[in-house]
């Protein structure tokens, strides 16, 4: 069986960390959520800023899910975070709490409807 790819991961967690940086970067004269949806300025590269961090994370379960042989979900069905739930990597109930986080282009839609 094939191992995971620290570097790879590493690689991802790098680009994550660095997404989550630009966001607290853009977030630090933003005073609540109103004012966030509102300043277009702030907006649009912290939603951006987001979708590469969920990227990230999807990009490492993806590369968990092909490694250890779980196989690739009915997308329909199931997501990759579910899978990683499913299958012990991480605690199913965390997994049901973060699933929908998969559709990146739905958190942007919901972030800026709410």
């Amino acid at each position: 069986m094939a191992k995971l790819n620290i570097e790879k991961i590493d690689t991802f967690i790098d680009n994550i960390n660095r997404a989550l940086d630009e966001i607290k970067f853009n977030l630090e004269n933003i005073s609540d959520f109103t004012a966030f949806k509102e300043i277009k300025q702030s907006r649009e590269p912290g939603v951006h800023y987001l979708r590469i961090a969920l990227e990230g994370v999807l990009d490492i379960a993806r590369h968990i899910i092909a490694v250890k042989g779980f196989g690739l979900p009915d997308m329909e069905k199931q997501n990759l975070i579910d899978v990683l739930g499913i299958n012990n990597i991480i605690p199913a109930d965390f997994a049901k709490k973060i699933s929908g986080m998969q559709d990146a282009e739905c958190n942007r839609s919901c972030l800026l409807e709410s």
